[in-house]
Formats: structure tokens, sequence, C-alpha cells
């Protein structure tokens, strides 16, 4: 929780908030997070600006462990969703915050709190530190809300695109953890994982085709500079799923097989345009575009010539 705490602090250090613990924050009534956006949502906008910034700040601050605090805390059930499950309307609530974040134009450094906490959630219990046990919501659940973080941070200047990767690196490695390939065609949790490493793999494609175009540009930034996507990231995932692809081979689903083959060659070429471009002038994408060319060729060699782009 430190390293929450410390990222919500960095976020608003002109706060007063601040001064609360997570333990703190946990005991204290869940409607108080309710009580100050009404406060805020009532203020005077037509103060002096420093007195305006501090309310925003407070605002991002309190956001920031609301998020961790309904990870760790009962939400109690009410009438119109008791028939919901603890975990489904902590999913539910958390995911309410991060619509209210975008609304109200939250710094990137409060939606890594939000991806940091969903992520340590899925750790095993006994590394959490003991402010209490996380909600246990599915991976499908953890995956929709990184999605939607990502997404959301897409329309923030300067934001860290080398933390989204990692952060949707560790998403699609859990969902995939416990994924069956045989499942049946009507497994609503198959369904959906595969949706959801579908949306997270669209969200990669995007976020490097935007971080890439600066280089074709011009070659104009520094290697590691955090606004471009990791070229070992994208060979990560295009390998990861065509190892998915391999599984329904096995599993003889020919048909979902060629279809992540083919997913994990558009990723591969998106890094080989890149590598093609700047490889010899960005040591870290010298030889990164022979992926795609490895691919295809074992997509000849299991007859899947039909998915191939290139």
């Amino acid at each position: 929780m430190a390293e929450t705490s410390s990222a919500a602090k960095h976020a608003t250090q002109n706060s007063d908030v601040t001064h609360f613990s997570e333990r703190e924050w946990f005991s204290r009534n869940a409607d108080g997070f309710d009580d100050y956006v009404h406060i805020f949502n009532s203020r005077d906008t037509n103060v002096d600006q420093s007195h305006e910034i501090t309310f925003q700040e407070k605002l991002y601050t309190m956001l920031a462990f609301q998020f961790e605090a309904i990870l760790f805390t009962e939400i109690p059930a009410n009438d119109a969703v008791n028939a919901e499950t603890p975990s489904r309307r902590c999913f539910n609530k958390l995911n309410s915050l991060v619509d209210f974040a975008r609304k109200h134009s939250t710094p990137k450094e409060v939606y890594a709190v939000f991806a940091n906490c969903i992520l340590a959630a899925l750790l095993p219990h006994s590394v959490n530190p003991p402010h209490g046990v996380p909600h246990s919501f599915n991976h499908n659940e953890a995956g929709q809300l990184i999605c939607k973080i990502v997404i959301a941070i897409r329309s923030l200047p300067g934001y860290n695109v080398v933390a989204a990767s990692r952060w949707i690196r560790c998403a699609i490695q859990v969902i995939l953890s416990g994924f069956e390939p045989t499942a049946v065609a009507d497994d609503q949790f198959f369904e959906s994982n595969l949706s959801l490493v579908s949306s997270l793999t669209k969200q990669v494609i995007l976020l490097s085709r935007d971080s890439y175009a600066q280089l074709s540009s011009s070659i104009r930034v520094e290697s590691n500079n955090t606004t471009i996507y990791p070229p070992m990231e994208l060979e990560h995932l295009s390998t990861t799923i065509f190892n998915l692809a391999i599984d329904f081979y096995v599993a003889e689903r020919d048909g979902l097989a060629r279809e992540w083959a083919a997913t994990a060659l558009e990723v591969a070429e998106v890094l080989e345009i890149a590598a093609t471009s700047v490889g010899k002038e960005l040591e870290e994408f010298q030889g990164a575009g022979l992926l795609a060319g490895v691919l295809r060729e074992k997509m000849k060699g299991l007859n899947w010539t039909a998915e191939l782009t290139g």
C-alpha cells in the first residue's frame, strides 16, 4: 500500500487530505467520498484560482484512496442490487470511479494508482499488506478495469505508455492463466475472456501505432522515452497470442487457431514496420522486425496461408 499512497501524494502534493493513512481511510464511513463530491459539485467556481486547484487536488487524492478502500472493505448491499455478490458490487463501484475520474480530468498518476491496486488485488493474499483481504473479483473483471483505464489515459497528454504496456501484459497474463482452450463454446467465461484479450490487444495496437508514428516523423526521441511502446512488450504479446493459437490448434479448434494466429501476426507486423523505419537508428528496434517473418513461416507450415497479411 505504501506505493499507492506515495503515488496519490505525488499526484496531489498540496492536498491536506494526504495525512490519512489507508487504515484510517478504510475505517471511515464510505459516504465520506460522496459527501465531498457533493461539496465539490456545489462549490463556488468564482473563487481564487488557488482555491479551485486545492478543491481539485483534494478530489483526486480522495479518489485514489477511495478506489483502494473499496478493494478492502465490504460494500453493503442495497435493495436495488441485493442479489449481487460482494465481488460484483466491488467491480461496479470501481467501474463507476473510473468513469468519474474520466469526467473530472483526473491526472495520469491517479490512474496509475488504480492500475496498481487492481494488479495487487490479484496477488495471493499473503503478499498483500495486513489492511484486510481484497475482494476476489475474477480475472475478467480485473481485465475490464485495466482496459478501461488504458483507454482513459490515452486521452491524457504525456501519459506513460511503458507503464500501460506492463499493465496490459499483467492483465492478459492473469486472464489466460486459468484459460482452457477445450472449454465448450457456450461457456460464459470462455467467450468473455477471449473478447477481453481481443479488446486489450486492440488497445496495444493503437497505443503502439500512435507511439511509433512519432518515430517515423523524425528521430526525434530517446529510445527510453516513456511515450514509446516497448518493442519487447509487443514481442511478448505476439508470442503469447500465437501460443494461444497453437493451443487451439492442438484442441482441434481450427477457426479459433487461425483467428488468433492472424492477430499475433498483426501485432508482430506493427513492430516490423517500426523496425524497418528506425531499426538502424534506435538500438531497441534492431532485429525487432524478425518475429513477423518467423510467424509467417510457421503459419505457412500449418497451411494457414489465408491469414497471412504480408
